[in-house]
């Protein structure tokens, strides 16, 4: 009898792991096969037209492809070359600015500064706040009636302000980049201080030891560490880039790109919302095609420079 029920127990403990582990990968799964369909379905998209709601679409070939390179003819007033240059522009300032700033934030808060407790609170803040909230006060502090004005104003300089503010046609996109740098890199950090508290306090302390300084450790001990960390979050980062451009549309509208404030992720959001599905879907498997082989061979490189495990 204590046989059976120990192995009716037994049975009970198999179902629950195996219930857990279906579990635990339904998520992923659904994601993925989600992901797929959507993929899927713009690519069919891409070859064909939508006149208009509630008929069928029609097979046009190239002729939406065709629609995109004509979006990039100079002899337009406003042409898709300078969203494609502010795509560069977010990519080098993620890739150049944000990265280095998060890595650099991350160690002055694992090597414990004074205030430390203080400022990793502080540079949370754009992780834990939405994004709507973080727009409305950046707008706010750079609006022609802000805090910035003032500080304009204080400093005797109050006739450089841009008229109306900075969200009006020249500024606008400066503005932008700034409020990327502010939220772009507290994400970064708190993925890269994670992976530096990982980092075993024999290393360090015996670099110290040897007469190491801080700088010596950092670059020598901790980087090639967390290497495989840093490529992940860069490679990631920079596939965002090609897709990037809501922003835009939460400080500005939907003539953002008009503003000069646009973005090839942007464009692509921009033929959606005017229902030309086609052409819009077209756009995204161009991005595709052009920013997968970027980021896998980006990828590609930086396994290549990093250390083969993370400690």
């Amino acid at each position: 009898m204590a046989q059976k029920q120990g192995i009716s127990s037994m049975q009970r403990i198999k179902r629950r792991r195996t219930l857990f582990a279906m579990l635990l990968i339904s998520w992923p799964l659904f994601m993925f096969i989600f992901s797929q369909v959507i993929n899927a379905n713009m690519f069919y998209m891409a070859f064909h037209n939508y006149a208009r709601a509630g008929t069928d679409p029609r097979f046009v070939g190239f002729d939406n492809f065709k629609g995109v390179m004509q979006m990039f003819d100079e002899s337009r007033v406003i042409n898709e070359w300078g969203a494609v240059k502010n795509s560069i522009e977010v990519g080098f300032i993620t890739l150049f600015i944000n990265a280095p700033i998060s890595l650099l934030f991350a160690y002055l808060i694992f090597t414990k500064v004074p205030f430390y407790k203080q400022i990793r609170a502080l540079l949370y803040l754009p992780c834990v706040t939405s994004a709507v909230v973080l727009v409305l006060v950046f707008r706010n502090f750079f609006d022609y009636d802000g805090a910035l004005h003032s500080i304009y104003h204080m400093l005797g300089v109050g006739d450089k302000f841009p008229v109306n503010g900075w969200f009006v046609l020249g500024p606008a996109w400066k503005a932008i980049q700034i409020f990327n740098v502010w939220t772009g890199f507290s994400t970064n950090m708190l993925f890269f201080l994670s992976s530096m508290n990982r980092v075993s306090d024999d290393f360090v302390e015996a670099a110290k030891l040897d007469g190491a300084t801080e700088p010596q450790i950092f670059f020598k001990i901790v980087l090639p560490l967390i290497s495989p960390t840093v490529i992940t979050m860069m490679t990631i980062a920079l596939a965002s880039v090609f897709g990037w451009g809501g922003i835009s549309l939460l400080f500005l509208d939907a003539g953002a790109a008009n503003q000069g404030a646009g973005a090839i992720g942007l464009s692509m959001l921009n033929l959606a919302k005017s229902r030309n599905y086609g052409m819009g879907s077209a756009y995204g498997v161009c991005l595709t095609l052009i920013g997968a082989p970027i980021t896998l061979l980006f990828r590609a490189l930086g396994r290549k420079l990093s250390t083969s495990e993370e400690y």
